[in-house]
């Protein structure tokens, strides 16, 4: 192949590794279809899912996210096979569903835009005539060439990845002119009245012109064709023809004429389609038994005129109960059909429900590992950069904003230290108050005081978001594994509409109350739990101020009624062992015991016991113990147990 300067740079390595092997291959594919020279593409659409890349092309993912490649050309992805949220419900494999992650995660390591969509050229971009691209899915390639007039052939998975990498692709076939012209004239006379007789149409085409150098040019057709339909008439064609391209005199760019589409060529045959051929085609497709078991729309994804139609047939009835229904499509026509009250499940379809979360400490970074291994997607945000491109190297999609986080998500949960930092993530000038859309959730399952959360929900009830107050009891160990106790309070139904997400993070979910009442329980609790610290603090010091064996100590009180979980896990399990590291900040232990006081204080109930805890923990703070676990405040009476 003839290579220019540029591209003999790149396969000389001088643009790195990933930008050499991938025009490298370029080369032999160009070499086996005998192209001469490469075509400069603008855009690049890959098939990259596992299911068509396979073990192959995830380890040439791999590889290629290890080489830190960069794209030339924008790079979007198609469908994928696998809808995480429905995965265990539809049976699918649980090791395909672990490598379709995975190979996420190095799509988006890498910065390809995972838009996820077959129809493309209806909702991302469409390219104009004569526009060269690398293309894969038959559906996009065919669509492309063919009601576009530009120019690809179907590039697999890796050969489209590969395009984006170099911004090139080898110049044969459908990027030149002359396989572009029709080779068989299609006479059609049946009747297309219904989007599944343009599909039938192609099934009929494709059939009789089963080669992939064949452009049928279909002729008689007296209704000029909605996008749909051409989408269905393409889609089909390609599926059972293999077919890359079609004219349709009068209706596609280069086919205003016979003789245009067939550049004054005569036809290499002729086939008919009249009503018996596409009468045929559904007569292929025999029922085997009277009952319905599942009926699916998809292939290629609907349109939202599609969704439309499907809303409009349904006309607010429910599916029968022996019945499934599925309908497939992406996520910008899933919101627009939100938007506009579309109803297209029939009381059954699984939505695709968007999940993000801000805040990645020490408890929100494990919460968000296990959205991304149950749900598969989310969105996140964090101030700490390493710890935002640690999760998003993980498969998560790193927002620049709550604001972004918001407008990306139908329930977002916070896990923030303070409230003044949550009522800065929520009400702030780029505050998550701003993205989401009436009818979101905010989730805060922070520890963050009445006063916090009722100013927070009722500014989000003004603009329709919804709040839900779900603070958690137990710490990071349980939030590795999904094992929280998380405590929902806010409406009723607006806590069991989240618990679809709410559980993948907690084990236990409890409903306290109206909007606050989880965050009584919480403190409530955390009293307790600060409270039995405080004890064990003064206990340890008088026992050992009077001469008492400590060890005798610690390991009688856990077999009486003083045992508490803060003793067996915290005196026994670390702080006796010198381990100071933080399974629960100081810093937010003397936070949370300031909310008590003040909400008890407010409540107008006893908390005497509650402000001699807090003075213990504002000796532990002033003393900088801040970053420290939280039984550091043994420390301000017994120093001697940093260093025992």
């Amino acid at each position: 192949m003839q290579l220019d300067a540029d591209e003999q740079a790149m396969l000389d390595g001088a643009h790195g590794e990933a930008a050499r092997s991938a025009l490298a291959m370029q080369v032999e594919v160009g070499r086996f279809f005998g192209a001469e020279r490469m075509v400069p593409v603008s855009c690049a659409h890959m098939m990259g899912d596992i299911e068509v890349m396979g073990e192959a092309g995830l380890e040439l993912l791999r590889a290629w996210a290890g080489e830190e490649a960069r794209f030339r050309v924008p790079i979007t992805t198609n469908a994928r096979c696998v809808d995480f949220a429905a995965a265990e419900r539809l049976l699918q494999d649980p090791a395909m569903v672990r490598k379709e992650r995975e190979l996420i995660g190095c799509l988006r390591a890498i910065g390809i835009k995972q838009t996820d969509t077959c129809i493309n050229y209806q909702t991302v971009y469409q390219p104009h005539f004569g526009e060269h691209v690398a293309w894969g899915d038959t559906g996009t390639v065919i669509y492309a060439n063919s009601v576009l007039g530009a120019r690809s052939n179907f590039e697999s998975g890796p050969a489209a990845f590969a395009a984006g990498l170099t911004g090139r692709t080898p110049r044969y076939g459908f990027h030149e002119t002359a396989c572009r012209r029709g080779t068989v004239l299609v006479e059609v006379t049946a009747k297309l009245e219904d989007l599944a007789d343009w599909g039938a149409l192609g099934a009929a085409v494709g059939r009789a012109c089963d080669d992939y150098w064949h452009v049928p040019v279909l002729d008689g057709i007296r209704t000029v064709p909605n996008p749909d339909q051409l989408k269905h008439l393409g889609a089909s064609l390609a599926s059972y023809g293999s077919l890359a391209m079609f004219h349709m005199t009068g209706v596609t760019p280069e086919a205003r004429t016979l003789d245009e589409a067939f550049r004054g060529k005569p036809p290499e045959r002729v086939v008919l389609v009249d009503q018996a051929a596409l009468d045929a085609v559904f007569a292929s497709y025999p029922a085997d038994r009277l009952e319905v078991d599942l009926v699916v729309l998809t292939g290629p994804q609907l349109s939202v005129f599609e969704l439309r139609l499907v809303s409009d047939l349904l006309d607010r009835r429910r599916v029968h109960a022996n019945t499934q229904l599925i309908v497939t499509t992406n996520r910008q026509n899933f919101a627009a059909a939100r938007e506009l009250g579309l109803d297209v499940t029939g009381g059954q379809m699984s939505e695709e429900r968007r999940a993000g979360l801000i805040g990645l400490g020490t408890m929100g970074a494990p919460m968000a590992r296990q959205i991304l291994s149950k749900h598969g997607a989310l969105i996140a945000y964090d101030t700490d950069a390493r710890a935002l491109g640690s999760l998003a190297r993980d498969g998560a999609h790193a927002a620049g904003s709550p604001r972004e986080v918001g407008e990306q998500s139908d329930a977002v949960i916070t896990m923030l230290p303070h409230p003044d930092v949550l009522k800065e993530v929520v009400l702030g000038a780029e505050g998550l108050i701003y993205g989401l859309k009436p009818g979101a959730t905010d989730i805060d399952m922070s520890t963050s005081g009445l006063e916090a959360v009722h100013a927070i929900g009722r500014a989000l009830a003004e603009k329709g978001i919804r709040m839900v107050d779900a603070p958690v009891g137990k710490g990071p160990w349980a939030a590795e594994k999904g094992e929280l106790t998380v405590l929902m309070a806010g409406d009723e139904r607006e806590c069991r509409a989240v618990e679809w997400l709410l559980s993948m993070v907690g084990s236990t979910l409890y409903y306290c109350g109206p909007l606050g009442a989880g965050q009584v329980i919480e403190l409530a609790n955390n009293l307790v739990a600060c409270g039995n610290m405080a004890m064990l603090a003064e206990a340890y010091k008088m026992a050992a101020e009077g001469g008492a064996r400590l060890d005798v100590l610690c390991e009688m009180m856990p077999n009486t009624s003083a045992d508490s979980w803060q003793l067996r896990h915290t005196l026994n399990g670390k702080l006796r062992k010198g381990d100071l590291s933080p399974m629960f900040k100081l810093k937010l232990a003397h936070k949370d015991m300031r909310l008590i006081v003040e909400m008890a204080e407010r409540l107008g109930t006893p908390i005497a016991c509650g402000r001699a805890v807090l003075d213990w923990y504002e000796k532990g703070f002033e003393a900088g113990y801040g970053e420290l676990d939280w039984g550091a405040i043994m420390l301000t009476a017994n120093p001697e147990l940093g260093a025992d």
